[in-house]
């Protein structure tokens, strides 16, 4: 069995760990972007970034076909869901036995889920503001 090594280099604006992962030499990340398993960051710079313009030149494994960058996916059901939610407001503020929790337009069960205000669910325009409201992200976001 190998060892994996993980060290952190920084702390993102989002507060979110920042780092690497090796087992012995080979930076995992880096073998990801090879095969063209992985997108790399926006916030990815030298390495990384040439590596992942190789495996879209190579059109492997993602870059194989037709992509869309997660950014890219987000933006598209975030708009989506804006136009068809009341006021514009794309985020379910819903209540569950675990809490209340709200699902963003690319959780797995949103478009499952319905808003029902007798509940006491509703409808947030912004992350912020159902955070502010006392709600939680749903986990499976």
């Amino acid at each position: 069995m190998r060892k994996v090594v993980c060290s952190k280099l920084s702390t993102d604006n989002s507060g979110f760990k920042v780092g690497t992962c090796q087992i012995g030499e080979d930076d995992i990340a880096m073998r990801l972007l090879r095969r063209g398993h992985v997108f790399s960051t926006a916030s990815s710079y030298g390495s990384y970034a040439t590596e992942e313009t190789a495996a879209r030149t190579a059109k492997v494994g993602i870059w194989s076909g037709p992509t869309q960058s997660p950014e890219d996916y987000r933006t598209a059901a975030w708009n989506s869901a804006k136009g068809k939610a009341p006021e514009g407001c794309p985020i379910k503020g819903r209540v569950t036995r675990g809490g209340k929790i709200y699902l963003l337009p690319w959780s797995p069960s949103y478009r499952s889920r319905k808003v029902c205000k007798s509940r006491g669910e509703r409808w947030f325009c912004s992350e912020s503001e159902a955070l502010a409201a006392g709600w939680k992200p749903d986990p499976a976001s």
